[in-house]
C-alpha cells in the first residue's frame, strides 16, 4: 500500500558560504496531488529539489522520498522516481529513440513500447541526433524519459521550458493522467503559472529561500481578493481583518489587496474581486505572506 505521503521535508535547510539557499523549509506532497513549487529566480526552488533526491546534502533538517530518507535513497526507491532537472541531461551523439532507451534500461518499469508510444506522443522523431534537436525538442525528449519509466513520483524542475502551446497542454493532461488514480505525485518547480493554476492541487512558495505559503490553489485564491471601498476607510479597520499587500486611493474609492479576507471580517466594502494564481504570486512576492 502507498505511502498517503510521498514527499516530506521538514525544517530543510541549505547554504552555500555564508548565502541561505533555503530556510528551514517544510512541505509534504500527498499522493494523488500535484504541488506547484512556485518562487522569483534564486529563491530557492531547484536547490530543495536536489536536496529532495539526495543530489546535495541539506546543512540541517530532513526531507524523505517515498519514505526513504533522502539521503540515503536506495536503488529500488530511486527507480520509482521521474526526474526532469533544469538542465537536460542527454546525449548529442544518440538517436532520440536510443537515448530513450539508454535510460530506460535503468528503470525496470520501462517498456519499449511505453517509450515509442509517448515519443509519438510528444512528436518527436525517432531517427534523429539529439544534437539537432531544439531547445524546446530536448526538453520534451527529457520530459518524455521521465514519464516512460513509469514513476510513482515526478519531480519535475521547468520542465515545459522551450515548450510551444501544444506541447504545454500536451504535459498537462498527462500530468493530470499521471495522478488520476490518487497513487502517484508531482512535485512541478515553474515559472509558467497559468499552467500551475490549471493543474495543480496546492502551491508552495518560496521567497528569498523562505517558504512563504503552503495551501491549495482553491483556499489561496479564496484567502487573496481585491477589495474596493467607497472613500478611504480607517487602514487600522482593515488592517485587523485581513493583510494588506497593495493600498491604492483613488478619487472615490479605495483598492485594497488583501490576503486572509473573510465575507464574516465585517468590513463594508463596495465590491470585491477575485485574482488568478499569477496576480496572487506578485503581490505575496512584493508583499510578503498570507495571513
Amino acid at each position: 500500500m502507498n505511502d498517503p505521503t510521498m514527499i516530506a521535508a521538514q525544517d530543510l535547510t541549505c547554504r552555500f558560504g555564508t548565502t541561505v539557499a533555503v530556510d528551514r523549509l517544510s512541505l509534504e506532497v500527498p499522493a494523488g496531488s500535484i504541488v506547484g513549487l512556485l518562487g522569483s529566480n534564486g529563491a530557492g526552488k531547484t536547490t530543495t529539489l536536489r536536496m529532495l533526491l539526495g543530489l546535495i546534502p541539506p546543512d540541517g533538517g530532513t526531507s524523505t522520498i517515498l519514505g526513504c530518507p533522502s539521503s540515503r535513497l536506495t536503488p529500488a526507491v530511486k527507480e520509482r522516481i521521474g526526474y526532469v532537472p533544469e538542465e537536460d541531461v542527454v546525449y548529442g551523439w544518440k538517436t532520440v529513440a536510443g537515448m530513450m532507451s539508454f535510460h530506460g534500461q535503468f528503470f525496470p518499469r520501462y517498456t519499449g513500447e511505453q517509450g515509442v508510444a509517448l515519443l509519438k506522443r510528444f512528436d518527436l522523431p525517432p531517427d534523429t541526433l539529439v544534437s539537432r534537436l531544439s531547445k524546446g525538442m530536448r526538453r520534451r525528449l527529457s520530459v518524455a524519459m521521465a514519464l516512460a519509466v513509469q514513476p510513482d513520483v515526478l519531480v519535475l524542475d521547468e520542465p515545459a521550458e522551450g515548450f510551444d502551446p501544444a506541447a504545454r497542454r500536451l504535459l498537462l493532461e498527462l500530468l493530470a493522467a499521471f495522478v488520476r488514480d490518487g497513487s502517484r505525485a508531482v512535485l512541478l518547480s515553474t515559472h509558467i503559472l497559468g499552467d500551475v493554476e490549471r493543474v495543480a492541487d496546492r502551491v508552495a512558495i518560496l521567497k528569498k529561500a523562505r517558504l512563504v505559503v503552503s495551501d491549495s490553489v482553491d483556499a489561496l485564491k479564496d484567502s487573496c481578493k481585491v477589495l474596493v471601498f467607497n472613500g478611504v476607510p480607517d487602514r487600522e479597520t482593515v488592517a485587523r481583518a485581513c493583510t494588506i499587500l497593495k493600498w491604492t486611493e483613488q478619487a472615490d474609492c479605495t483598492e485594497v489587496v488583501a490576503s486572509g479576507y473573510r465575507e464574516d471580517a465585517g468590513l463594508v466594502v463596495r465590491e470585491v474581486y477575485g485574482m488568478n494564481l499569477e496576480d496572487i504570486f506578485i503581490h505575496l512576492i512584493q508583499n510578503g505572506g498570507v495571513s
